[in-house]
Formats: structure tokens, C-alpha cells, sequence
């Protein structure tokens, strides 16, 4: 039994795990379908709109993390729902602040690579 079964303690994550999905497993489906293009989207648009009852499947000490998917974002529109909707849940819990400003300052640098770097990537690009 891994550290991470025995730190569930919402049921339904539980019974999940329970011969079908270790946490690891879980997260790593999650993990992979949203560092995925193609699915990243989706994955990012259903935990936006149902946060709080993500959240509350987690054991409490990794609640926190959820706001490390928005760091795959790297525009001003995904920024402002970092502010907006993950803050708020994410800051008050232990360890939360120092989440949200890793992902903060990660898209900050990010969002001003992008504009620093952007034409001349699309100038080089374009001679291609």
C-alpha cells in the first residue's frame, strides 16, 4: 500500500482506488491529458468549473496543488483566472500562497517571454 492510499480520505476517491486506480495512477491520467494539446483544454475547463468538489476528493495537504494546472497557460486571459478562481481556493490552505506565486511568477515570465520573443520567433519562422 502506497503513502498516498493511506492518505485518502474521501470515500468515493477511496473506492476508486480500491482494485481499479492507485492516486498516482489517477493523477497521472489527469497529468498527462493536460500537459496533452489536444486534450489540455478540456481537462483544464472541468476543474476550473468544478474546483471546489475536485479539491474535495484530494487528501487535504495535496489540495493545493490543483493550482498547478494553470501553469501550462501562457496568456493574460488564463492569468486572470488564476487570480480569480484558484487564489482564492488555493492561498488560504497550508502551503497555497507559496503554490499560487510559483504558478504566478511561472506564467508571468512566461506571458513576457512570449512577448519579448514572440515576433522574432514568427520573423524566423516565416523565412522558413
Amino acid at each position: 500500500m502506497c503513502s498516498s492510499d493511506l492518505a485518502v480520505r474521501d470515500a468515493a476517491v477511496a473506492e476508486l482506488g480500491a482494485g481499479k486506480l492507485t492516486l498516482e495512477e489517477l493523477f497521472t491520467m489527469v497529468m498527462t491529458a493536460v500537459v496533452t494539446p489536444a486534450s489540455r483544454a478540456a481537462v483544464y475547463d472541468y476543474i476550473v468549473g468544478h474546483l471546489d468538489a475536485t479539491m474535495a476528493t484530494l487528501p487535504f495537504l495535496v489540495r493545493p496543488a490543483t493550482v498547478r494546472f494553470a501553469q501550462f497557460y501562457c496568456d493574460a486571459d488564463h492569468r486572470k483566472i488564476l487570480e480569480n478562481v484558484f487564489a482564492p481556493k488555493v492561498e488560504p490552505l497550508p502551503g497555497g500562497a507559496k503554490e499560487v506565486a510559483e504558478v504566478r511568477e511561472a506564467m508571468d515570465v512566461c506571458i513576457a517571454k512570449r512577448a519579448a520573443l514572440g515576433p522574432a520567433i514568427a520573423a524566423f519562422l516565416g523565412k522558413q
